[in-house]
């Protein structure tokens, strides 16, 4: 399925000096792949809009928030492999996605250090019921769930 996408803002802010350009230089259709609908592969037909900074003198693509840089799939269909890679082999997801293995390497990548780079909250108390007797879950879990991997020590304070 292929669905048209129309830009509605006349004007972009330019990504170098924030002024505000209405001038557009070039319009080229991009097209990207997103989230299946009805078991069918879902197509965006996205215009790229490049303008002219009058301040800068220079020319810059419109970036769009649902899109990574120089990726050709929305973010949320970046995230859905990303998740699938978690609980399968890079091969299965490539096969059933008909996307080749270095592409399906390079979202998985992307989207892990995406995560890593979010602010992890301070965990102040972890109680003894959050924590496997299986040794390794805890470790395995963040892995599959935040792309890193980190040792977790334990310190019982029995009140004595």
């Amino acid at each position: 399925m292929f669905f048209d996408i129309k830009i509605l803002a006349a004007q972009v802010n330019c990504y170098r000096c924030e002024q505000s350009s209405q001038e557009l230089h070039r319009r080229t259709t991009l097209l990207v792949r997103d989230l299946p609908g009805f078991g069918q592969p879902v197509y965006l037909r996205v215009p790229r809009r490049q303008f002219y900074c009058r301040r800068c003198q220079k020319y810059f693509t419109e970036q769009l928030d649902f899109i990574t840089w120089r990726y050709k799939q929305t973010k949320r269909y970046e995230a859905q492999i990303y998740q699938r890679v978690v609980y399968s082999k890079i091969e299965q997801v490539g096969r059933e996605e008909q996307l080749s293995i270095e592409i399906v390497e390079s979202i998985f990548k992307s989207v892990s250090n995406q995560l890593k780079k979010k602010d992890w909250i301070r965990v102040e108390r972890l109680s003894i019921d959050e924590i496997s007797k299986r040794k390794g879950l805890l470790r395995q879990t963040l892995d599959r769930n935040y792309g890193v991997t980190c040792e977790v020590y334990l310190t019982i304070d029995f009140g004595g």
